[in-house]
């Protein structure tokens, strides 16, 4: 269907010129005297045989002038059509309120050919615009883009304002961000726009309409439901293809704690969103930079996310930068790459409070526990051992230290459980072990358990509990966590060959129900079970402020069980998991998501104030000014609040260090992982999510081809050319019709003529 326009409707008033031809005759016409004579009787009857083509030549060429006149007319008014799928775009006629949304998003960064999916709705965004300041320029128009829902390109500008070169050389410098689209912020600020404004309106959404961003976690056109009846909605799809992908959704350090010269290990999760299997998927692994040995996969399915080990060293402590990248990249590079920030630390420091010391090896309470955390010989662990006695735990310096062990220590003084409380609020971590030395359990409750410090995961249940058997009893591990996944692999008990002869109950009950009196304590969880008939609770966690307690409610040392002479070693394994999970973990995030604010935390003391970010495409990107600020608590770090971060990759924060000068932190930002998974929403999924809302779902190729680049088509070339072969015909048939007749055919027409009237 074409819808036909004028672009001089005034001109119209011309078309009743096109009867002058028939008032020219009219007026032209002599009125005659009629006078019966005898000579003329024959020529009357001759001239009524020839009256009826005389007639229709006249007609003819009175029809030829009248429609050569309509036809300047029409010519002077311009008329033109518009094709079909365009007309539909600018369907609003009047005053309406265009509201164009463009998807800026990562999964834009997609090329399905020579061209990113963003440059063919960057090009359809302007000319719509353009199409829209040709027919509708008293209509306004709004101008979004995902990644700024709060500030448009275009606000409410006339159409006819929108001529300037601003908003192209805007949209021209336009981007794909590395960040999801979450198109509800934007939906609520037009709704909100759209309350304001009230009146019709058209709101144009350009995306590829990715399923994670637009169909997941709820609906998106909630905000603008409410506006059905003066609201049009047209979807405007970027492709119909199935778009393919394979990224790096995920990477993580096995461990909280990196040590600087120890191997650690890190995993990177893979994921195929194709319809094929991929073979032999090979991972890069650099530091800083510097290339260090991969990983690889042998097979990826269609659909399948799998996780790869890749062992890691940083050879030196500060803050590192982690990059696992495909060593194949594909059409959608964006997720081929993922980084982390690690901070790695020269050692970690641990303090053994010995509660029963002993010149025999063999009866020092802190000696296996000391042997196990830092072992003699070539390959260090990593961890620095102290040993100080319960006397001196009240001043030792626990601010440097990452995690407390009581090794069977009696209940501490109040204000030493004091000193223990402020060790764990401001991170610290401690691990306590009983044994004979703590005394009476009441005591140990009133000091460290809710009364006092509240430092115990449970308050403890009496006197020691004896194995029901003589060997003892079993460990049995209660669902997953980092201290007891060392565990042997596919079995639920530690180990068949440690075994537990006494040990400590706990009032588990009282924590069930803390949570529901006045004062509420924090939650405590058990990590393991012996495996008496009771099912005594053998390690239990709480986590206290910005650090964690561990209790076993059995000794360290071989008083009470047999576990450090497991010949699998899950005593030394189980040690060091501990101190790991329990020492001091650093304020800031390995890695941010595209879209968030990024932030750094430095100590006031080391660092001065003034804080510069370089983003990663510096310096063609400008360098950002920030601050150290001062926390609001007064063991916390200070914060270096950063830009909102829409390119993945390294943004390096430069501090100026009081001592040793200027110093370079990277804060590591990867894209959304749902990015990666390309899955477009069909055409009757978005009819589904637009119900109740007048809609149209269209493609970009189809409304905006080649073929319907221009808006209009004039006609006035066309409706030349039939007038001249209009005139040129009136022409050559008024001579035809008015040439004279030669003798002969007078005289035959008059003799026949004659003939008839004797008959």
């Amino acid at each position: 269907m074409l819808a036909v326009v004028f672009l001089n409707p005034v001109f119209l008033g011309a078309l009743p010129l096109a009867a002058l031809p028939i008032v020219i005759h009219l007026l032209s016409r002599r009125q005659f005297r009629r006078i019966e004579w005898a000579a003329t009787r024959f020529l009357l009857e001759a001239e009524k045989q020839n009256r009826r083509r005389v007639r229709f030549e006249q007609w003819l060429l009175v029809a030829l002038r009248c429609l050569i006149l309509g036809l300047l007319a029409l010519m002077m008014a311009r008329p033109f059509v518009r094709p079909g799928v365009v007309s539909s775009l600018l369907g609003g006629r009047g005053d309406v309120h265009r509201i164009l949304v463009l998807d800026d998003s990562a999964s834009l960064a997609h090329r399905g050919g020579a061209a990113q999916d963003f440059a063919t709705l960057r090009n359809a965004t302007e000319r719509l615009i353009d199409w829209m300041r040709q027919e509708a320029p008293s209509d306004s128009i709004s101008l979004y883009i995902t990644s700024q829902p709060k500030k448009p390109i275009l606000e409410a500008a006339h159409a006819a304002e929108a001529a300037g070169d601003e908003w192209r050389s805007q949209l021209a410098r336009l981007r794909p961000t590395d960040a999801a689209a979450h198109p509800a912020q934007v939906l609520a600020n037009i709704a909100t726009f759209l309350g304001d404004a009230r009146g019709p309106a058209e709101l144009y959404l350009l995306s590829d309409f990715q399923r994670t961003d637009w169909l997941a976690g709820g609906d998106p056109f909630e905000p603008v439901r409410k506006y059905a009846d003066s609201l049009r909605v047209v979807a405007i799809a970027a492709t119909a293809t199935a778009r393919e992908n394979t990224g790096v959704i995920d990477l993580s350090l096995a461990r909280p704690q990196t040590l600087a010269g120890v191997p650690t290990l890190a995993t990177a999760r893979l994921a195929n969103y194709t319809r094929r299997a991929l073979r032999d998927v090979r991972l890069e692994v650099e530091v800083d930079g510097v290339p260090q040995p991969g990983g690889a996969l042998d097979a990826l399915e269609p659909g399948q996310a799998r996780d790869v080990g890749l062992e890691v060293t940083f050879p030196e402590h500060g803050r590192h930068e982690l990059a696992v990248r495909l060593a194949a990249s594909d059409v959608f590079a964006v997720d081929d790459l993922r980084r982390i920030a690690v901070t790695v630390k020269p050692e970690l420091r641990v303090l053994l409070v010995n509660g029963q010391p002993s010149s025999d090896p063999l009866k020092d309470e802190a000696q296996l526990p000391r042997n196990a955390l830092a072992p003699p010989g070539p390959f260090s662990s990593g961890i620095r051992v102290e040993i100080t006695d319960p006397a001196q735990l009240e001043v030792a310096a626990l601010a440097a230290t990452d995690c407390v062990v009581l090794c069977n220590v009696a209940a501490p003084a109040e204000s030493t459980a004091a000193v223990l409380r402020r060790h764990v609020e401001t991170g610290g971590g401690l691990l306590i072990f009983l044994g004979d030395e703590i005394g009476d359990a009441a005591d140990y409750n009133r000091t460290l358990g809710p009364t006092g410090a509240n430092l115990l995961p449970f308050p403890l249940a009496g006197p020691p509990l004896r194995s029901p058997t003589p060997t003892g009893v079993g460990l049995i591990r209660v669902g997953e966590h980092p201290v007891t996944a060392a565990f042997s692999s596919g079995q639920e008990g530690a180990s068949e060959y440690v075994h537990f002869r006494s040990y400590y109950g706990v009032l588990e009950k009282a924590g069930e129900n803390a949570a529901t009196e006045p004062t509420s304590q924090p939650t405590a969880s058990v990590l393991a079970r012996y495996t008496d008939p009771g099912g005594t609770p053998a390690l239990a966690e709480k986590a206290l402020g910005r650090g964690r307690v561990l209790l076993f409610t059995s000794t360290i040392d071989l008083d009470w069980n047999d576990w450090a002479r497991a010949v699998d070693g899950s005593y030394v394994v189980a040690l060091l998991e501990s101190v790991q999970y329990l020492s001091r973990r650093n304020a800031d995030q390995p890695s941010f998501v595209a879209g968030d604010s990024i932030a750094l935390h430095a100590s006031l003391e080391e660092f001065e104030p003034p804080v510069t970010i370089r983003p990663p495409g510096h310096p063609d990107e400008p360098a950002v000014e920030t601050r150290l600020v001062e926390a609001a608590q007064a063991d916390e770090l200070a914060r270096a609040e950063g830009p909102v971060a829409l390119r993945a990759g390294t943004y390096r924060f430069e501090l100026t260090s009081r001592t040793a000068g200027r110093s370079e932190q990277p804060v590591c930002v990867n894209p959304d992982s749902a990015e990666s998974d390309l899955g477009s929403a069909a055409a009757a999924e978005l009819d589904a999510a637009l119900a109740a809302l007048p809609h149209q779902v269209l493609l970009a190729s189809d409304a905006f081809d080649e073929q319907h680049q221009q808006t209009r088509r004039e006609l006035w070339p066309m409706l030349l050319v039939v007038a001249v072969v209009c005139l040129m015909a009136e022409q050559a048939l008024a001579w035809r019709f008015g040439r004279p007749l030669s003798a002969t055919r007078v005289r035959t027409r008059s003799v026949t003529a004659a003939a008839a009237g004797l008959r």
